[in-house]
């Protein structure tokens, strides 16, 4: 037998593992809001921290395929299985659309959901669960602040 100390699965609860699901829809709907504002508006910064949402989709992804999680939803833009989350990018876009500062609102907007989210969700996950999560943690403060470096409130 050979050791598999850094192969190991642990289990994940039923709601860890909902919440894995439901933070790659999250991470889904911050990329599909930003290319929809970077279309509307041509500003880099959200095409730039849309492909970072992307990076963040596939860390998630790699965690739902390690532990056998059903993807939640075909990736299509702007469609979600999570009602609350479909509801909310259609807000979002239409919010957006108004301005680009009130773009850079709806980015300040999405980004301290993320953050308030993954804050609650990253206790008590196993180590490889907690640094996808710290991850997208870091990832999140940073978007945050370049969209409120742009926001002018």
């Amino acid at each position: 037998n050979q050791p598999t100390s850094n192969t190991t699965t642990s289990t994940l609860s039923g709601v860890q593992i909902s919440d894995l699901q439901y933070m790659y829809q999250e991470e889904k709907l911050a990329r599909d809001v930003y290319n929809k504002i970077y279309e509307q508006w041509g500003h880099s910064t959200f095409a730039n921290i849309a492909v970072s949402e992307q990076q963040h989709m596939n860390s998630i992804l790699s965690l739902l395929n390690k532990y056998s999680i059903p993807i939640p939803i075909v990736d299509t833009p702007g469609v979600y299985a999570d009602n609350t989350l479909q509801n909310l990018y259609n807000q979002l876009i239409i919010r957006s659309n108004s301005s680009l500062n009130e773009a850079f609102a709806v980015g300040i907007l999405i980004e301290n959901t993320d953050i308030a989210d993954l804050q609650s969700k990253i206790l008590n996950v196993p180590q490889d669960v907690a640094a996808v999560y710290q991850q997208l943690l870091n990832g999140s403060y940073s978007h945050l602040a370049s969209f409120t470096a742009w926001y002018n409130p």
